[in-house]
């Protein structure tokens, strides 16, 4: 079995040129902070309140947060 990684460390590993972003699953586009850890979107927020039920959805691990980034 592979070892799992979160989307944020996938994107980071792959280097994406500059200029490029990710598009979130509601749409916004991503790019790293200033510190160049968590990936937020261009209102600063490091995830979403999912349409259905509320849950938080972290960007940089890219469901339910478990990497430890909590709102």
């Amino acid at each position: 079995m592979g070892k799992e990684i979160t989307i944020g460390k996938f994107f980071r590993e792959i280097e994406l040129p500059d200029g490029s972003y990710l598009m979130a699953g509601n749409g916004e586009m991503l790019s790293y902070d200033p510190e160049g850890v968590r990936l937020m979107d261009r209102a600063g927020e490091y995830g979403y309140h999912a349409p259905w039920g509320g849950a938080w959805i972290c960007y940089t691990c890219g469901h339910l947060c478990d990497c430890g980034w909590e709102e």
